[in-house]
């Protein structure tokens, strides 16, 4: 009865075009997803785009360009001319290009499940009646939109630091014959490049050409990592929403003749949302795996570069660490927030349908109540591999681990 049927289409989304696509979009469709459209698209992740040959190239020139920046960084750390600043600087590069690569991978074998989900939710703006259930909607939208810019900006401004972090490295003083002089450094680039471009004689055009590459490709990195984080909180805060608006129907619902059909496609609709749910689950499974473990590597590694900058005094290496690690938590918490919240709206259906007035249903309608309230004890719940949740309590166990590691890393640096 609980049991939705599966509406996926064959294939893996290669070749696969999505039809509402083709359908204008509704100013309420346009609100909900034209933000994750801008950010993913690029990457060839967005899932109602036309799967073809030039998505998949997108895809393919994006994650190229991500592990050539693994190889780069990697020749800068072995190479070992850099100072720590930088190292740490590189090892955070190639942790984000990793979890890039990583995402748009899975996101491209888990397309179909993204297809189905996002078709859903322009068929539910497209079929909605109720103003109060449209209002539920774009509250959540508004949610997924707000949370998402901010986690967006935070990025955009650690990669913009990264961009003009050359212009603060102008010269170093030294000593010659006891009188401090001001030395010109070499050429700086937005990521490490000392050790591979530093022994060249570059001219200012392609100083500059190599700067703008640069930029380009941390945006892209900014993107293949956080953009699909959004399109993910997106479309799961969505599916919140629908339980929201499952639930509130449920509460209201009582029993009169010829109401069977109502009945039964709430339970449908029941039943669908938990597809949907577990459709998530399944595509950001093996993502959750390797981001929870470059979180954690990450948030120490930054956190060790603020300890740095606050015993030599370096004002500016302070700020970029401090946003980086901004930006890192807040990646953290939201993923954290919706994977609680998704797991607490489908198991308060449960709850909503117990308080129905199911005292009046025939018993044949009780049968199909327990099943549902039986299936609601089951959580749906993001996890690492399916077995690691990740709530609000992952989120503060590993805050409480860093911080208590990091502390450590303070008092050893103080006692040097």
């Amino acid at each position: 009865m609980l049991r939705a049927k599966k509406n996926i289409r064959k294939g893996t989304g290669r070749g696969h075009q999505p039809k509402m696509e083709k359908k204008p979009w509704n100013d309420d469709i346009a609100y909900a997803m034209t933000f994750y459209k801008f950010l993913t698209l690029p990457t060839g992740v967005w899932p109602l785009q036309d799967y073809n040959f030039f998505a998949t190239v997108r895809s393919v020139v994006t994650v190229s360009f991500q592990i050539l920046m693994v190889v780069f960084q990697c020749k800068e750390l072995l190479a070992g001319c850099n100072n720590s600043n930088a190292n740490l600087d590189s090892l955070m590069i190639i942790a984000c290009n990793i979890m890039a690569v990583i995402k748009i991978s899975c996101y491209r074998f888990h397309s179909r499940y993204l297809i189905d989900n996002y078709e859903k939710a322009v068929r539910d703006y497209s079929q909605i009646k109720s103003s109060e259930d449209l209002g539920i909607m774009k509250k959540h939208a508004f949610i997924g939109r707000s949370l998402c810019s901010s986690l967006i900006c935070f990025s955009y401004v650690a990669t913009s630091i990264f961009m003009i972090a050359p212009f603060f490295m102008g010269s170093v003083d030294t000593i010659i014959n006891g009188t401090r002089t001001s030395l010109p450094k070499t050429l700086s680039y937005p990521m490490p490049s000392d050790c591979t471009l530093g022994n060249f004689n570059i001219s200012i055009t392609l100083y500059c050409f190599i700067s703008l590459l640069d930029i380009m490709l941390l945006v892209s990195t900014c993107n293949g990592n956080i953009g699909n984080d959004c399109l993910f909180f997106g479309i799961t805060l969505h599916v919140c929403g629908q339980a929201e608006i499952l639930k509130i129907q449920f509460t209201r619902f009582k029993f009169e003749k010829g109401m069977k059909r109502e009945f039964k496609n709430l339970l449908s609709r029941y039943g669908e949302l938990l597809t949907l749910a577990n459709y998530l689950v399944d595509t950001i499974s093996f993502v959750l795996i390797a981001q929870l473990f470059v979180s954690c590597t990450l948030i120490c590694i930054v956190g060790f570069q603020c300890i740095m900058a606050l015993q030599y005094s370096d004002i500016f290496m302070l700020a970029k660490s401090l946003t980086v690690l901004s930006t890192f938590l807040l990646q953290l918490l939201l993923y954290s927030y919706v994977g609680e919240y998704l797991r607490n709206q489908m198991e308060q259906v449960g709850y909503a349908a117990y308080t129905s007035a199911w005292y009046d249903f025939p018993i044949s309608w009780r049968k199909d109540l327990i099943f549902l309230l039986m299936r609601s004890q089951q959580l749906v719940e993001i996890a690492a591999a399916y077995f690691f949740p990740v709530n609000m309590r992952t989120f503060m166990s590993i805050v409480k681990t860093s911080l208590s590691y990091l502390s450590v890393l303070r008092v050893m640096l103080l006692q040097i």
